[in-house]
Formats: C-alpha cells, structure tokens, sequence
C-alpha cells in the first residue's frame, strides 16, 4: 500500500532537514549567515507535508522547526511560517548573552516587591535560564484604597 505525502511524519523528517543541513555546500557567492554552528551548515530546519496542523495528529501534521544552532534545541511545530524578517530577528538572537546579562542583572529595583512577587520573578529568570518555552505566573492584583475621588 502506498502512504501518501499527507500521512508522511512530519516530527520524524526534521533529521531529514538536519542531514541537509550538514551536508550543505556552499556555492558561487553564497556566503552563510554567520555559520557553521558545530557541524550544521544551516541553522533552521523544516519540515512539512502540506497538511494543516493538528493537535490530535501532532507529528503528521503542519510544520516543524528545529534551530541546530545549539544541540539542546528540540523540533517544535511551528503554527505558520516564519516571515524572512521573523528569521532574521531570529539569527540575531543570541541566546548565551541573554543568559550570561540575565545572571549579571542585580535585583535593585526602585520598587517594592513582595516575597511572592521576588520569588516569581526569580523562578521566571531560571526558567529562561533552563529555555522554557511556556511559562505560566498567576498572581493577585495589588488592592488600592479609594480616598475621595484618588486611589
């Protein structure tokens, strides 16, 4: 029985993409966009087998992405594709500095936090720290007292 391109894992064919990206040549006057990152040529890779994304069939639908540029990096499906400048601001980023200011930043703010509040701020920077993608914080709105017609 033939499978269609449709039924193809989409999850699966980023090691596809990876292969490619680390059997690109480099040709004529194409100059790589500040690469290579260990043994990639390309630091984004997709893929995809035409089929809108969905939840109930997540590795055989929609598009998927994996940035080679760091090996903890994993594929994630992606809910559209990325603009050329989307890619761009992507490249520019540069994660390690990002991390080594966030550890650099002191905690002198002119406000006034809370335990709880310093707390979530600082589980937040570790979870940034760890490259979380979802982070989740639920906390209470500050109750002001009304005086007269002012807060």
């Amino acid at each position: 029985m033939k499978r269609s391109r449709q039924s193809t894992d989409v999850y699966g064919a980023i090691d596809q993409a990876k292969r490619y990206s680390r059997g690109y040549i480099v040709r004529g006057n194409e100059i790589l966009p500040g690469g290579p990152w260990g043994e990639y040529k390309v630091p984004f890779v997709f893929a995809t087998n035409g089929r809108p994304f969905l939840r109930q069939l997540e590795t055989k639908s929609g598009i998927w992405f994996c940035d080679v540029r760091k090996p903890s990096n994993i594929r994630r499906s992606l809910s559209t594709w990325y603009s050329p400048q989307g890619v761009q601001d992507l490249l520019a980023v540069d994660a390690e500095a990002a991390h080594q200011k966030l550890q650099e930043e002191s905690f002198n703010y002119s406000l006034t936090l809370r335990d709880y509040q310093i707390k979530a701020i600082q589980k937040v920077e570790a979870a940034l720290s760890d490259d979380a993608r979802k982070i989740l914080i639920a906390m209470a709105t500050a109750h002001t007292k009304k005086v007269g017609n002012k807060y």
